[in-house]
């Protein structure tokens, strides 16, 4: 398993099967990218192994940030050294250090970024909990940003500035002719796959038939008809007495093409039209500046009547037969064998993997998080779920947001930030009430020790505060139990009972734990006791009851 066979000095293997099949960089590689973004995605616990080739004359240094798992040291038969790191219940993206130093103390630096999905959960949930929240994230960041923000676009590392929409035009140019050839192509054969179904069906001659069928037959359908004594078996004209039902159920295998190849495929033309949309908007506000000359003013139309082309083009494609039963999909990050194989597919996929590293477009490839655990992301995902809500409430609030700076959209950061701050990421405001969502705000306590809630909304009335919402999300890893969400539920007494006013008395009007969850539990979804209880909020799509509660509860605390 740590055999060394590349003859650079040394390289990085990755165990991502669990057969001992590596994928192996070598020193020269890594060098030359300086910083390499690993995407093996491992849906098992599986070894990452770090094995340098050594001659004796350099000594080794591997850190991870933000890793909490022990790495082991060991040597392998060859003398070379191998570092041991076995992801438990992290996931995310990962820094690794790398320094190397020689006897002469020359030193050497590398880095590292691990895209790590682990196993957390006994029959591994936490893959799928990861894939959705991560690309639920994604999408609530894009919402909340489109209704606060304009759009950026990533320059350099770290910052985002306002495009020009001609760089957005060009991306939505590239490839749409060719776009519209692959997407004729598939339609000619598309994906598929077999489905069983019923369906009523006229009635036909059977050749063997016994008592049973002729029950089945008729017990499903009540109406005969007078049966063709030259057309039917005899024994079915001997037991019905002539007659047949006229209609029966029959079983049989059919088509559909509601794939995933298909939903990412259909759910990109969707972006497409949204997109050469929002072009278009944005050479029309260009348009509109008095400093232009005539030329420019006539390139620009141009530029609007193309996207309107586009936008034409795209809806055209979503309007293909086989479209018309595939649902869209929210998960961009499954790479299906039909995507890895199939010519068409491939083209197609490589052009959406290339059209998403836009941040205009999509925010996927350049969202990192500094999420290093399930858990965390659980909150994040939570949090900005709540922040969504807010940012979408109705009745003439003023909404103002600091989940963004100006020329920073990598909202993670702003909440990584707030972990001792008293910055809020959400305020809403109208004539006499103040809502603030804090994440992570430390509170004084009767008991002598601070209390840190996850997320708090406070409401202000007349710039004095009425009252708290305390909303905790708990991400275990034995839900299977059934006391662990009543164990979550039953320490919101303690933020209830000790987060107190100036004037000692409790302002904390309920406190909920938001678990991650099947099983019921002693207080279900929306009920409370005494001001305590728990939200189920399941990372799934359709998961609509549950968030409506959610949203029902935050709506009911800002206006009664």
């Amino acid at each position: 398993m740590a055999t060394q066979t590349s003859t650079s000095d040394w390289a990085l293997k990755i165990d991502s099967s669990g057969s001992g099949v590596f994928k192996e960089y070598s020193t020269e590689e890594l060098i030359k990218s300086n910083i390499l973004l690993v995407e093996g995605k491992f849906r098992e616990t599986k070894e990452i192994l770090f094995i340098f080739k050594s001659d004796g004359n350099e000594k080794f240094k591997l850190s991870i940030s933000g890793c909490k798992d022990k790495i082991s040291r060991e040597y392998t038969d060859e003398g070379d050294i191998l570092f041991r790191w076995t992801p438990l219940n992290y996931a995310g993206v990962f820094e690794v250090l790398i320094e190397i130093k020689t006897k002469d103390k020359v030193k050497r630096t590398m880095f590292l970024l691990l895209d790590v999905l682990s196993k957390l959960d006994i029959d591994g949930n936490s893959i799928n909990n990861f894939h959705y929240m991560l690309n639920s994230l994604r999408k609530s960041h894009i919402i909340i940003y489109s209704i606060l923000n304009p759009s950026r676009i990533r320059k350099n590392k770290g910052k985002y500035l306002l495009p020009d929409p001609l760089e957005q035009f060009e991306v939505l140019e590239r490839n749409m002719k060719t776009l519209e050839n692959i997407v004729y192509q598939i339609s000619l054969n598309p994906n598929k796959k077999l489905i069983k179904e019923t369906h009523s069906d006229k009635f036909y001659a059977l050749e063997i038939v016994d008592h049973n069928v002729i029950h089945d037959i008729a017990t499903q359908r009540g109406g005969l008809i007078e049966a063709p004594n030259d057309s039917i078996a005899p024994i079915l004209q001997k037991l019905l007495v002539g007659y047949l039902p006229d209609n029966v159920l029959v079983y049989r295998t059919a088509q559909t093409f509601n794939v995933y190849e298909n939903q990412l495929l259909k759910r990109f033309l969707t972006l497409l039209t949204i997109c050469s949309k929002q072009i278009e908007t944005r050479f029309a506000q260009e348009k509109n500046k008095s400093s232009l000359e005539q030329n420019e003013i006539e390139k620009i139309d141009q530029y609007i009547d193309k996207c309107r082309q586009y936008h034409r083009k795209a809806q055209f494609m979503k309007r293909y037969p086989f479209f018309e039963d595939v649902q869209e999909t929210d998960n961009i990050s499954y790479n299906t064998p039909i995507l890895q194989r199939e010519v068409n597919y491939m083209r197609f996929y490589a052009i959406f993997k290339e059209f998403i590293k836009n941040p205009f477009f999509d925010f996927s490839e350049y969202l990192y998080l500094p999420i290093f655990d399930i858990p965390k992301l659980y909150e994040y995902w939570v949090t900005v779920h709540v922040a969504e809500i807010l940012c979408n409430m109705q009745n003439n609030w003023k909404v103002t947001q600091h989940l963004f700076s100006e020329n920073d959209i990598v909202f993670s950061s702003r909440l990584k930030n707030l972990r001792t701050g008293n910055n809020s990421l959400v305020e809403l405001s109208n004539s006499e009430t103040h809502i603030y969502l804090y994440y992570q705000k430390e509170y004084p306590s009767y008991a002598g020790r601070p209390m840190i809630p996850d997320i708090t909304l406070e409401k202000f009335i007349y710039g004095k505060p009425s009252k708290i919402l305390v909303l905790d999300p708990k991400y275990r890893s034995n839900l299977g139990t059934d006391d662990d969400p009543e164990n979550a539920i039953n320490k919101m007494h303690v933020y209830k009972d000790a987060i107190r006013g100036d004037d000692g008395s409790r302002i904390v009007e309920a406190a909920y734990a938001i678990y991650l969850g099947k099983n019921e539990i002693k207080y279900p979804s929306g009920i409370m006791t005494d001001g305590i209880g728990g939200i189920r909020l399941f990372p799934k799509e359709n998961n609509a009851e549950d968030r409506g509660i959610l949203k029902e509860i935050i709506q009911d605390f800002i206006n009664n």
